[in-house]
């Protein structure tokens, strides 16, 4: 597979539009690889010009995976649905995070689970002193737990799941992004209440979702040093930043503590623009495709 031909043809289509002798088979190679192939289906079908242009068997598998990923992402919901009135019995409203707080954004907006993101999992995170109380919760409510992480310095409590279930919860914490920076150590003050399926949780304003999202996959995940990211978080910020809450950029920029971390948090952002179409303020772009700063300013 041709790696970055493939990438920039799945970017044209992730932007609705047909590449020029597009290369199917590296493309949805690509996109199966990386868990975003019922993301491409929503942007293709969206024109009926495109949509007529899509070879048959492309346009076949496309809606196949979308609909499998639909009847998945409705156990999910289920699943999540449970989960927080657990917790919500307990007196405890969860943060829903990263991938699991941009679908949960779009569920609370109006409607149910659609198909087009695929989830892993589902991340919720606690306060500190709500871990072991949580997992009590979400064991009496028939969750076992898979992983306990209580004793280890970790930004998991644990991981718990069932066998009916499409995908495990991953309790947390603290967000899975490095210690220090005081907007993610005190995530829970930048977190508006929301309603979800008639149940109690929070989310974190916009640019916190991008935020962590971001020291996730370049730092916790190692990709600033290896080159890499996420191309299913990617979606994710491009999402964020084309939803009805407007992206304070000064907000997001000023909440990195220093050089090195507007670095990974550009870098990422850059990426977003680029790969998936983010809509991203000139400004933040200009500084992100500039010289590096110095890591320690």
């Amino acid at each position: 597979m041709h790696r970055a031909r493939a990438l920039a043809q799945l970017s044209i289509c992730l932007r609705g539009q047909i590449p020029a002798k597009a290369d199917w088979p590296d493309i949805l190679h690509l996109a199966n690889e990386s868990l975003i192939t019922s993301e491409l289906f929503p942007p293709l079908m969206k024109d009926d010009d495109v949509r007529r242009e899509l070879p048959e068997e492309v346009r076949v598998f496309l809606a196949e995976v979308h609909r499998r990923n639909h009847a998945r992402n409705a156990n999910l919901f289920d699943t999540l649905r449970q989960a927080i009135a657990a917790l919500n019995a307990f007196d405890i409203e969860p943060v829903l995070l990263k991938g699991c707080g941009v679908w949960a954004a779009d569920i609370s907006a109006g409607g149910g689970p659609s198909g087009d993101r695929m989830l892993s999992d589902l991340d919720l995170l606690v306060r500190r002193s709500d871990g072991r109380k949580a997992v009590e919760a979400l064991v009496r409510a028939g969750f076992p737990v898979l992983e306990d992480h209580e004793a280890e310095d970790y930004h998991e409590v644990a991981v718990l799941g069932r066998t009916q279930d499409a995908g495990g919860i991953d309790l947390h914490h603290r967000a899975p992004a490095p210690l220090g920076i005081p907007v993610i150590d005190n995530l829970h003050a930048h977190c508006r209440a929301i309603e979800f399926a008639g149940l109690k949780a929070r989310l974190p304003r916009p640019e916190l979702q991008i935020l962590i999202v971001s020291l996730h996959d370049q730092i916790h995940g190692g990709n600033f040093w290896m080159g890499g990211f996420s191309l299913r978080h990617l979606i994710d910020i491009a999402k964020l930043t084309k939803g009805a809450e407007p992206i304070d950029w000064s907000f997001l920029i000023g909440a990195c503590p220093t050089g090195f971390v507007r670095n990974v948090v550009e870098t990422q952002i850059l990426a977003a623009q680029r790969i998936a179409g983010a809509n991203v303020s000139e400004a933040v772009l200009k500084c992100a495709s500039g010289p590096r700063r110095n890591i320690s300013g």
